[in-house]
């Protein structure tokens, strides 16, 4: 890797964005948690920036969240490491730009497809991939997957929180491939679930109903879903006697062991007018 001409602080109204940045600013998330810390102990890490016209004109490719907080405290200049203009090629900024928002924080999980598979395309092979960003080559291999189903719609729900990738993989099973039926499950699924409160289980259901009933509307969907009883799972650890005292009572009554804990449960919330009858 080429070294940097030099690193010094530098004033941020002579830097410009990148092209090569992968990350919207309108997804940068956990400035304010930033913002306190370097009011706290100031920038720890010097942002990287490409030098336009020495010593007055700057662009930004790695460090947007520092460079974003810094504008948003009044700061006047930020550390930074500095490039010639011409040591570095748009791809290497690219690289660095995506290595750094992997390996620091995190992308949203769209954008994160979306750069892996960008930067797929800039290297050809998966090799090169894994090689610059450190990262396996199964999430590589997912990343080029699913990025085939990719919308404006998904990836948004996955930047947003409101579809993961696990759920987005078994849409994408249980629809055998088939994009538009992927694609069209979650346009119809995501209508309902931005308005409501459901369980993640519920949500999964309302997507398995919308790929094997895709004629179905979306007021019968959302009937299905509310319809739906999902139980949380407690485990309980008991003492052995009380453990052995519980299983007599339940041989000596209805003979279900989980009845019998059940019914204890209900009365003692019942007694205590937590519940209703």
């Amino acid at each position: 890797m080429v070294e940097p001409k030099t690193t010094k602080k530098i004033s941020l109204n002579s830097i410009e964005i990148s092209e090569s940045n992968v990350r919207d600013p309108k997804d940068i998330v956990g400035i304010e948690d930033l913002k306190l810390s370097i009011s706290k102990y100031g920038v720890l890490q010097p942002i990287i920036v490409m030098e336009i016209e020495e010593d007055v004109k700057y662009e930004l490719f790695i460090g947007q969240r520092r460079y974003v907080a810094c504008k948003e405290l009044g700061e006047e200049k930020i550390p930074a490491r500095i490039y010639d203009k011409d040591s570095l090629s748009g791809q290497d900024q690219m690289i660095l730009s995506l290595s750094e928002n992997i390996q620091r924080r995190p992308l949203n999980k769209g954008d994160e497809i979306k750069a892996i598979t960008k930067l797929y395309d800039e290297l050809g092979s998966t090799e090169r991939v894994v090689e610059e960003l450190g990262i396996s080559p199964g999430k590589v291999s997912e990343s080029l997957n699913l990025e085939r189903f990719m919308t404006n719609r998904i990836q948004t729900l996955l930047n947003e929180g409101w579809l993961n990738k696990g759920q987005l993989k078994a849409i994408i099973k249980l629809a055998e491939g088939n994009k538009d039926k992927v694609r069209a499950s979650i346009k119809k699924v995501s209508k309902i679930i931005r308005s409501e409160d459901y369980a993640s289980r519920q949500i999964m259901s309302a997507y398995k109903i919308a790929v094997t009933e895709p004629d179905i509307s979306d007021e019968k969907l959302k009937e299905k879903i509310e319809k739906q009883r999902f139980e949380d799972r407690i485990v309980l650890y008991l003492p052995y006697g009380e453990s052995k005292a519980l299983k007599q009572a339940a041989i000596e009554s209805t003979g279900d062991f989980r009845e019998l804990i059940l019914e204890i449960v209900h009365n003692w919330l019942i007694e205590r007018e937590l519940v209703d009858e």
